[in-house]
């Protein structure tokens, strides 16, 4: 009986001691949720969409209407939209001025449960060079695709 009581209180002290520092979150996964690895999409394209937003494309027919409004003589770039998707942020234009208009503000990309939640850090307008030409912000990503709702957090295009 002292052996089983022994046994019992170890393997709690385990349990314990392994969930040390950890949050769960919904479905007991960890509230932080698991890393989403993404990549770049660079373009010679100098987007001009005026308004500051965020978006998900899901299939080529969106993309490539993107593309065509704002890049028409520019090749689009391929996305397998049947195993990815794109994440874009967009500050719009009037106060940017810069040499190019590519950025790096995504800081990280982590899937819960629930959702896709994009963390974006803030804009270092030194990534948009020393010029005086208008830039209109950009930043497009792709990742796996995920029919989880996305939600993008943190420092938002105004």
């Amino acid at each position: 009986m002292i052996k089983r009581i022994l046994v019992a209180y170890a393997l709690s002290a385990l349990l314990l001691v392994a969930s040390c520092g950890k949050s769960a979150g919904p479905g007991g996964q960890a509230a932080d949720g698991t890393p989403v690895p993404f990549q770049n999409i660079l373009s010679q394209c100098s987007f001009t969409v005026n308004d500051p937003a965020t978006s998900v494309y899901m299939d080529s027919t969106t993309w490539g209407q993107l593309w065509s409004q704002y890049c028409g003589a520019y090749e689009v770039p391929a996305v397998d939209f049947d195993s990815e998707m794109v994440l874009a942020v967009f500050y719009g234009g009037g106060s940017y001025s810069g040499c190019q208009s590519w950025v790096e503000v995504i800081v990280s990309i982590t899937a819960t449960d629930d959702q896709i939640v994009v963390n974006i850090g803030p804009l270092d307008e030194d990534q948009l060079g020393a010029c005086d030409g208008m830039a209109f912000p950009i930043q497009l990503v792709r990742i796996d695709r995920s029919d989880l709702p996305v939600v993008f957090t943190g420092n938002l295009p105004e």
